[in-house]
């Protein structure tokens, strides 16, 4: 198995708390009273079985610092961040709290976003790239249901039914992040490489030869994963005559 640390996280946050002339906001507010901050945290590293949460329940609602603390660690730590939608929000969101709050960047880390590679590569196939739908699709769970944006304002009020339902929500989408990750991680042509020894997606050394694949310059061998979770093609990084005992990567699917 890869030696890499993997996280698969997840954040809740607060709404801005803003003025407008207007219900129907189509022009600038008129003035921003509070910024946005995280409420609640998720996460977990691949390999253990539990999940971890972290809320601001009996704390200040909007003084995230503790949560902050805790993800500057994680991600500090982490070789791949894994979260749905991740690339476009979780991970940009929580950054520009570190900038705001005065933290130094965490050392460098790979991040894979699962709604990116269901767009990429099943595209217009399944009846929606939301975690909680594609998820049922997959028979693989769903998300907790719960009051919608009633359960934020109950958080922020202190409530503290609403925080053990925010912190299982947040929990639970965890588990599906998880589970939609293993399922569709063969699928990717663009997967960070965990090890050069074995399949360089889900690092099993349990792989099986499958023949060669002809590039545009050279041949190379080429290989299929027989993890159940996994079954990623991939080649070795040098072409056939020199491939003795080669390394591997990803193979080119298109």
């Amino acid at each position: 198995m890869p030696a890499h640390k993997i996280l698969y996280f997840d954040v809740e946050t607060a709404p801005y708390l803003a003025q407008t002339w207007s219900k129907w906001v189509d022009g600038p507010v008129v003035a921003i009273e509070r910024d946005w901050n995280l409420l609640c945290i998720a996460w977990q590293w691949e390999g253990e079985r539990k999940v971890h949460v972290e809320s601001l329940r009996g704390l200040d609602p909007f003084d995230d610092k503790p949560l902050l603390d805790r993800l500057w660690g994680l991600f500090d730590k982490a070789d791949i961040v894994i979260g749905h939608n991740g690339n476009r929000f979780d991970i940009p969101k929580v950054q520009a709290r570190f900038l705001l709050e005065g933290y130094e960047p965490p050392s460098p880390f790979d991040s894979i976003d699962t709604l990116q590679v269901l767009r990429r590569h099943f595209k217009g196939g399944l009846r929606s790239n939301k975690l909680d739908e594609v998820c049922q699709q997959l028979h693989i769970g769903g998300k907790v249901q719960h009051t919608g944006f009633s359960l934020w304002q109950g958080c922020m009020r202190g409530d503290d039914a609403s925080w053990k339902l925010m912190e299982r929500y947040n929990k639970v989408d965890i588990d599906l992040l998880r589970n939609l990750y293993l399922k569709i991680r063969g699928w990717q042509t663009s997967h960070p490489i965990v090890s050069v020894t074995g399949c360089p997606v889900c690092g099993s050394d349990h792989f099986q030869s499958r023949g060669t694949k002809r590039r545009k310059t050279a041949t190379y061998a080429q290989y299929q994963c027989q993890n159940p979770t996994c079954k990623a093609w991939f080649c070795s990084i040098s072409s056939v005559p020199e491939a003795d005992k080669p390394a591997f990567k990803p193979a080119v699917r298109r």
